[in-house]
């Protein structure tokens, strides 16, 4: 984490270990991404569970 406090610049690590199934689940994810970004793909949109219904777009997805 940076921070910034009377000019001067603050770094705080938090440092954990990732086991092989987490390491390779981050990795698909960063691929997946990456491809809707790189090939401009619509995401889609969420489960409505996952969603917040004071989100800005909340009713252009859910009406």
């Amino acid at each position: 984490y940076l921070n910034i406090e009377d000019g001067k610049i603050f770094v705080r690590k938090d440092l954990f270990f990732a086991s092989d199934e987490l390491r390779q689940w981050w990795i698909e994810e960063r691929d997946r991404k990456l491809e809707i970004v790189a090939e401009g793909k619509d995401p889609g949109k969420p489960e409505r569970s996952q969603c917040k219904e004071d989100c800005i777009y909340f009713k252009v997805c859910y009406g």
